[in-house]
């Protein structure tokens, strides 16, 4: 069974999680505060994306700019690091921009003909 965009809201609504649905984009936007740094005096918020892709049997999570990190005396370390995470777990990616130092985080839920569930 194939996920929609309506589907996926649905089951954020039923979480009581902040989105909007963006059609025309094919995605939905759902964003959460971060406490650690609200605490800090900072309003940090991280965004996700979903995307619903191959007639909605590949379901793609997105967190932009998670982390961004261009130049600097630690970029070695910046980047192994993500890749020990990426190695260390089962699901999530990490990509990186060379361009601008985007580091975001990515995970790829192959639904195939299973139901997408709140679970």
């Amino acid at each position: 069974m194939a996920a929609s965009l309506e589907q996926l809201s649905s089951l954020l609504d039923e979480m009581e999680l902040k989105h909007h649905v963006e059609e025309e984009k094919g995605m939905i936007v759902a964003s959460f505060g971060m406490k650690k740094y609200q605490d800090k005096g900072g309003n940090r918020t991280l965004l996700v994306f979903l995307h619903t892709e191959e007639n909605g049997e590949f379901l793609k999570v997105v967190a932009p700019r998670v982390y961004q990190y261009m130049n600097g005396p630690h970029k070695l370390a910046v980047l192994q690091t993500c890749l020990m995470i990426c190695w260390r777990t089962k699901m999530l990616q990490y990509e990186y921009d060379d361009t601008d130092g985007e580091i975001r985080a990515v995970i790829e839920f192959p639904l195939e003909d299973a139901e997408l569930t709140r679970r």
